[in-house]
């Protein structure tokens, strides 16, 4: 089964989360100020294969993290969800993609720097 044909009419809601480095990789969800540590809309409808993350703020600088550097992860919402009960399909048709099994996008080695102060 192609996926590119089974996703052509297809809307899954994918799910931004940033992840430490550590040995395993621990979910991040507060900075050190206790607020969440992504800051715009971190949930949006992948529809015909293209999702779009715009304006998503990452709130604390990595070099408070080991390594320095964190995981940004993309994952299927319903994956991780409890309505994803027997192998939920996402749509109905012929040729179905179940959340579960679209493999999460990982982004390695991201580092976030402060911003450089201009002083008049």
């Amino acid at each position: 089964m192609c996926i590119r044909d089974s996703t052509k009419h297809e809307k899954i809601k994918l799910v931004a989360s940033i992840y430490s480095s550590e040995v395993p990789p621990r979910l991040i969800e507060n900075n050190t100020l206790g607020q969440k540590l992504l800051k715009g809309v971190v949930d949006k409808v992948m529809v015909n294969g293209h999702a779009i993350f715009d304006k998503v703020q990452i709130r604390e600088v990595t070099s408070h993290y080991r390594n320095g550097w964190v995981f940004l992860v993309i994952t299927p919402q319903e994956c991780s969800s409890s309505s994803a009960k027997d192998g939920q399909k996402v749509e109905e048709g012929e040729n179905l993609v179940r959340a579960c099994d679209i493999k999460p996008l990982i982004l390695e080695r991201l580092k976030v720097k402060a911003k450089k102060m201009k002083y008049p």
